[in-house]
Formats: C-alpha cells, sequence, structure tokens
C-alpha cells in the first residue's frame, strides 16, 4: 500500500492525539514537523512519537512546505492563519486537510477552493466527528425515515475554559477567538446534516444569535437558532444550538 507522506504546520496539542494516529494508520507516514519556535517541533516529536526518528524537524514554516518530501499537511494553526498557510500549502503543490474552521471569512474560504481547483490537489477541513461511527449511525438514522421527518433539532457543545490566557478567549470573534469558531462548528454543521437534501447538508436562509461576550471581545457562550425555511408540506424546519466555554 502506497503511503501518503504527511507534514504538519505546527507544535499545537493536537500532536498528542495526531502524531500517534499517523504512525499507526497503515496508509500514511508522518515525514515532516514544523514550528516557528526554536526547537518546538524536535521537541514535540520527541514527546509524542520518540521511536519515530525518520522524520524531519524545521524550525520554520516555509521550510516545511518546500520539502519535497511532503504530499499533504495538516494545519492545526491558529484560526486567522488558516487561509494563509493553507494557500502557501497549496500553491506548492500539496493536499491541505485545515482543522476547522477552515478560514474565518467566506472570501478566505473561496481563495482556499480557488487555489486548490488551480493547483489540482485537495483541500479538506477537519471535523473529529464527520467519520465517527456514532455519526455515521445518526445520518443512516436520520436518512432512514426510522425516526419520521425531521422538523426540529439541537446541538449543543460546551466545556469549562479554565486557562484564562488561552488564545482560544484572548482574542476577538473578528480575529478567531471565542466558542463559535472554536466548538460552534460541530454543532451547526450537524444540524446541516440533519436537515439535508440529496445526501448534502442545507444552507440556512436566516440565523438568529446572541452572544456573550468577555473582555477580549470572544464570545463564551453563543446560543441561535438557524432557521431552514419550509420542507415539501410547509412545515417550518429549525436548528437550535448552544454553545459555551462557562459549563
Amino acid at each position: 500500500m502506497k503511503k501518503l507522506k504527511w507534514g504538519i504546520l505546527g507544535a499545537a496539542r493536537v500532536n498528542e492525539r495526531l502524531l500517534p494516529a499517523i504512525i499507526e494508520a497503515p496508509n500514511s507516514e508522518l515525514v515532516a514537523i514544523a514550528s516557528r519556535r526554536a526547537g518546538a517541533a524536535k521537541a514535540t516529536l520527541d514527546k509524542y512519537a520518540p521511536c519515530y526518528q525518520n522524520v524531519t524537524c524545521y524550525d520554520d514554516l516555509q521550510s516545511l512546505i518546500d520539502d519535497t518530501k511532503v504530499e499533504a499537511i495538516y494545519c492545526p494553526m491558529a484560526n486567522e492563519e488558516h487561509a494563509e498557510w493553507a494557500i502557501k500549502a497549496i500553491n506548492a503543490g500539496k493536499h491541505i486537510l485545515i482543522e476547522k474552521p477552515m478560514a474565518t471569512s467566506l472570501k478566505d474560504i473561496k481563495a482556499i477552493e480557488a487555489a486548490a481547483k488551480k493547483a489540482k490537489v485537495k483541500a479538506m477541513e477537519g471535523f473529529m466527528y464527520r467519520f465517527h461511527p456514532q455519526h455515521a449511525r445518526l445520518q443512516e438514522i436520520v436518512e432512514s425515515g426510522l425516526i419520521g421527518d425531521v422538523l426540529s433539532a439541537r446541538a449543543s457543545f460546551s466545556f469549562l475554559m479554565k486557562q484564562a490566557r488561552m488564545y482560544r478567549i484572548n482574542r476577538r470573534m473578528q480575529d478567531g477567538g471565542g466558542a463559535m469558531w472554536d466548538i460552534g462548528p460541530y454543532a451547526i454543521h450537524s444540524l446541516r446534516w440533519c436537515f439535508q437534501k440529496n445526501g448534502k447538508p442545507v444552507e440556512p436562509i436566516k440565523v438568529v444569535a446572541h452572544a456573550k461576550l468577555n473582555e477580549h471581545g470572544a464570545d463564551i457562550v453563543t446560543s441561535g437558532v438557524l432557521d431552514f425555511g419550509l420542507d415539501a408540506e410547509g412545515r417550518a424546519l429549525f436548528g437550535h444550538f448552544d454553545i459555551s466555554f462557562e459549563r
């Protein structure tokens, strides 16, 4: 089996699970990891994959992108940096798996899509649950009609954010911080799949939401309603979501 050769941009905490997973996957091979902090890439490799020595560690991100051994790149950078580094990787001819959210604006998402089409590479947003067996089962139940027509659904995702200086909450929402960017995509994406049509998620026609902001302008609680319009029988379709770093 041919193995896809992976490079990782950043020495983020997600590597605790990511590195062992890539190493154990029969169709993948870890060949490089990079960080802008001197020595951080090597330290991350030594901590989470000490037995895996055939990996090049870089102290700058561009060197990994330029590495000809790397075929695909995983990007777990800060939210507001996703588009910049994804496009750089794409322009270098690399496939790219971008941690959600893919970008923090529709403009950036379209730029990523256009770059990937031009370079003829794959660009994908990484959702941890999309290929989980429980989510696959949920889709089967909805599509089978076992529970009837879905008219309303609720999705909640929350945990207590204890680290006051954590990057997730010390930046404004406009800069990629807050609960909505961090865990909101899971809830909203799930709701869109609950009301899918022809196997594809649907878009709401209206969104109403309220957020509680902290002193940095990051939302720590956001709740809202997605209005999916009317079904073929004229029944209203709604999705409710609750996102929180407080509980």
